[in-house]
């Protein structure tokens, strides 16, 4: 069994491979599967996405280290580089319903190139020789001159065109470069040179040559499989997004439509992963708004079975029922209930002709079972539907139409559904990815019949009709898989904490080693002061601010269940010098979320231990760790036991039936030790949740912890006790 099958798409296969995917309608399964393997060698963006160093840190600073830096260092560095493209200029182009396109201005010989010697792209692994070296080309010109035209390509460091270069030829292409929308293709195996490194391109250059001034455009530059099959919609693997793409020839017309597809196994089986309860995020951009209606769908609990009704059960004998040997909720559904609403559309006179059996149901000819959230957009509207398999998009009171989305914006859909109750929220996204105004709530929303709780798959389908606009990343910041409830442990004696024993699966560590800071520092192992068996990491501030040290990148997917811990030997003096350093998580947008730090103490080890709950208002993803000193201050201190882990088992605890159930978090296994309830009761009872698909549970055993006997009063039998009342005078005094 596969435990580790993961929701979270962050869009991010280098050959840009969909896996781990069910695909509906199964027809397009293959192609979908096994027909998208692909590379992009330019987005076609001169944007870039940089690191920034948040006023946050700047705060720490006084005007005098401040004037050490340089702007480049203030800025940090690039995540999405701009591609820098000199001779041409990228614009929505309205025949491709504004998708992103080069245009070249020729007149005679022309240059135009793009540069990024920090992001060279492969060109060649996971690719065979037969593959294609792939440009689309819109609405070519007549009056170019192919004999001259040229596409050179760079594996130079610095993205020179002088030296380890191939050039390829456009009258050599593998399909003929015809005016009017045409490709420009050569096979991998034409890309060897002497010199020039396939697996590390810089730069691409055109040299085009035309008879009369005339606009030549590019519309894609990839590595296509020479099956690819096109669709709406593709990964950009340069800039890791889904966006709108274009055929082979830079048109709008594909191969198939993008299908729905939901988290799977390969192949898709009794291992897909089956949440019980969900809490996803998708950070999306909305584009222009110009172009037509943009929906996002997901699907949440979905099985390839249907809601079995009275009307499905009526004429099947006991024995027939009996045989199931389960509840009969799920299985191939003849007929769907039909509500008033559904027949207002017919008149009295059809109806007349009607019996009850007919008015009351209509055929199913779908074995699907979900819940549905879908958001619609475009320049006049903006709706929000909640439902399931059972009714349609807009037809439910869950829809929601009161709220605004403007075009060109990030946004972050959240979704959350817990046992029986659903939220929807909408909020928008600063730049580093941080969240920003709510501009939808739609409030917890309880309701036993559309949000049935049982186990099912994740999924989604986007279908976005502006060029520009595009989905960044979908992400889980919570997943429960199963839930084990304990038999009450009733007692005669009030309870009001709980010891808890339990062999299960393991957390699991994220992070395996530590590198220099983002912006510097020394780094080393040292076995001269360590806290462990295998030495420290000593880290060295030669008297720079900023310098300090950052771990591996990691995945959070829970806030509430991940920690960090490590110990720390930090020195007295330099704590005196106002040099105490700050810890960060830097996300892979940037965002630098500052963790609080407790009192240090210097001139010895102190272990200390965080949750990260407190950034549960953040995205999930993926982060680094990173402790950095501020000030200037010459320093050398040392880290050891670095962890961080997030849990696979998740155990509360109560002592009454109607008790809010109370976390254990890490206080369990510990005798002697465990959690105080905050209502006392008579029947103690632990609950494990399964927070990863393979999570298990060898053994448990529990402990209550009774109260302590206080004042006991009660009446006594026989007794005839007299009653007692106490009066009180009150007088001032003079």
């Amino acid at each position: 069994m596969n435990p580790e099958v993961t929701i979270t798409e962050e869009w991010s296969a280098t050959d840009g491979v969909y896996g781990n995917y069910e695909v509906v309608p199964a027809s397009a399964r293959t192609d979908f599967l096994t027909r998208k393997r692909h590379r992009t060698v330019r987005s076609l963006n001169n944007t870039s996405i940089p690191y920034l160093i948040t006023m946050l840190i700047l705060d720490g600073y006084s005007i005098e280290e401040m004037n050490e830096l340089t702007m480049e260092a203030l800025q940090g560095s690039d995540s999405a580089p701009s591609e820098a493209w000199a001779g041409g200029t990228i614009s929505a182009y309205l025949p491709l319903d504004r998708r992103p396109v080069l245009s070249i201005a020729v007149s005679g010989a022309t240059l135009c190139n793009s540069v990024m010697p920090t992001k060279p792209v492969d060109l060649i692994t996971g690719f065979l020789p037969t593959d294609h070296l792939s440009v689309a080309l819109p609405n070519w010109p007549a009056n170019m001159t192919l004999n001259n035209c040229r596409l050179d390509l760079t594996s130079h460091p610095d993205g020179s065109f002088l030296s380890q270069t191939r050039t390829l030829r456009f009258q050599d292409s593998a399909v003929a470069v015809a005016t009017g929308d045409t490709e420009l293709r050569f096979p991998l195996s034409a890309l060897t040179a002497v010199d020039f490194d396939p697996t590390k391109v810089t730069g691409v250059q055109f040299r085009l040559d035309s008879s009369a001034p005339v606009t030549a455009r590019v519309a894609a530059i990839r590595v296509l499989a020479s099956d690819f099959v096109t669709t709406p919609l593709d990964t950009d693997t340069l800039r890791e997004r889904l966006q709108p793409a274009v055929s082979r020839i830079g048109t709008l017309d594909f191969d198939m439509n993008w299908p729905t597809v939901l988290r799977a196994s390969q192949p898709p089986g009794n291992e897909d992963p089956n949440p019980i309860d969900v809490s996803l995020t998708c950070a999306f951009n909305t584009g222009s708004m110009l172009e037509g209606t943009n929906e996002a769908t997901f699907y949440l609990r979905q099985r390839s079975e249907d809601y079995m009704t009275q009307l499905d059960l009526n004429g099947q004998d006991m024995s027939d029922l009996n045989a199931k040997g389960k509840q009969p909720d799920f299985g191939r559904a003849l007929y769907g209930s039909r509500t008033q609403a559904q027949l207002e559309e017919f008149s009295q006179g059809l109806l007349d002709d009607q019996n009850q059996w007919d008015l009351e149901r209509i055929q199913d000819i779908e074995s699907n079972a979900f819940i549905a959230v879908t958001l619609n957009f475009d320049g006049d509207e903006c709706v929000l539907g909640i439902y399931d398999s059972e009714s349609t998009f807009g037809t439910t009171p869950y829809t929601y139409n009161d709220f605004v989305l403007q075009p060109s914006q990030d946004y972050m859909l959240r979704i959350e559904l817990e046992q029986n109750t659903m939220r929807v929220r909408i909020h928008d996204l600063e730049t580093d990815g941080g969240i920003g105004t709510t501009i939808l709530d739609t409030t917890s929303i309880t309701d036993t019949f559309t949000f049935k709780r049982r186990k099912g798959r994740v999924g989604w389908l986007f279908d976005l009709k502006d060029g520009d606009a595009y989905v960044e990343n979908v992400r889980t910041s919570s997943l429960m898989f199963a839930e084990y409830q304990s038999q009450p442990f009733r007692s005669m004696t009030a309870v009001d904490g709980i010891e808890l024993f339990v062999s299960a699966t393991p957390d699991r560590q994220l992070v395996n080693g530590l590198n220099v800071g983002p912006y510097g520092g020394q780094v080393e192992s040292d076995l001269t002061r360590q806290n462990s068996a295998d030495g420290a990491w000593k880290i060295t501030n030669v008297g720079t601010a900023l310098h300090g040290v950052m771990s591996d990148p990691f995945l959070i997917e829970n806030w509430a269940e991940t920690t960090v811990e490590f110990d720390l030997w930090f020195p007295q003096t330099a704590i005196d010098g106002d040099g105490l350093p700050s810890m960060y998580l830097l996300s892979d947008r940037g965002r630098m979320v500052e963790v609080p730090l407790p009192l240090i103490i210097g001139d010895q080890w102190q272990s200390l231990r965080f949750s990260t709950l407190f950034a549960a208002e953040e995205q999930t993803g993926s982060f680094k760790l990173v402790l950095l000193q501020v000030r200037n201050l010459p320093t050398v201190w040392w880290l050891d036991n670095l962890e961080v882990k997030t849990r696979s088992m998740s155990w509360s605890g109560r002592a009454h039936a109607e008790a809010e159930w109370f976390p254990f978090n890490d206080t369990y296994n510990r005798s002697g030790d465990g959690i105080c309830l905050l209502e006392r009761g008579f029947e103690a009872q632990v609950r494990g949740r399964a927070l990863r698909q393979g999570a298990y549970i060898e053994r448990l055993s529990f402990k209550p912890k009774y109260a302590q006997l206080g004042r006991l009063v009660w009446d006594v039998n026989g007794s005839d006790f007299p009653e007692v009342t106490a009066e009180f005078d009150v007088e001032d005094d003079e």
